[in-house]
């Protein structure tokens, strides 16, 4: 719970701050946030059915606006009572960034062994906003996977050589944490 708490709080900064003129040179004007309001909470540990477990954990999660206008958090639930590695996906929606408690939408993906996941494996959801598609990028436990969207809510794995595995290691490496960036043209996946 307590890496949930640092993402959520970090949201909470990046969201609830405004940028502060803190030195100007020559070249470049530094900024450094300042909070401008109170915390607020969005989404806490939910309830998984019969996957639930007590000592689940929500952890590493993306956030992005889907086409209708609603924010979407996509959350890693570690520790469940999934299969295997124990983490599948969670959805929560709400109206606004500023909106509390946003509402829990249930599991959103678990792993699919048959295209080569591993069980219980998912990681760390990443999405970017490409022309009319949201990509969204992902760990699998040991591959870089992909799924895509038209509306940013429901997201089906692009597949290709029966796999949704973009590349990665067959070894168990716990490759994660991927995030993309567009430098000229070109995109570049930083991951763990």
């Amino acid at each position: 719970m307590k890496n949930f708490t640092v993402y959520i709080i970090t949201i909470i900064l990046v969201l609830g701050c405004k940028p502060k003129h803190v030195e100007q040179t020559d070249s470049e004007t530094r900024y450094k946030p300042e909070l401008t309001g109170a915390w607020w909470q969005v989404a806490g540990n939910p309830d998984l059915g019969e996957l639930t477990s007590e000592k689940q954990q929500p952890v590493d999660f993306g956030i992005w606006q889907a086409t209708d206008g609603t924010w979407q958090i996509w959350s890693c639930i570690r520790q469940t009572k999934e299969v295997g590695h124990t983490r599948l996906f969670h959805r929560w929606e709400g109206d606004s960034l500023t909106r509390e408690s946003w509402k829990s939408m249930g599991v959103a993906m678990r792993a699919d062994t048959t295209l080569g996941e591993t069980a219980g494996g998912l990681q760390a959801p990443f999405v970017i906003k490409k022309e009319k598609k949201y990509l969204m990028f992902y760990g699998d436990w040991n591959r870089i996977c992909m799924a895509e969207s038209d509306d940013g809510k429901n997201f089906k794995r692009v597949i290709v050589n029966n796999s949704a595995a973009l590349f990665g290691d067959p070894a168990e490496t716990n490759t994660r944490d991927p995030m993309l960036i567009n430098i000229q043209a070109q995109w570049y996946c930083y991951y763990t």
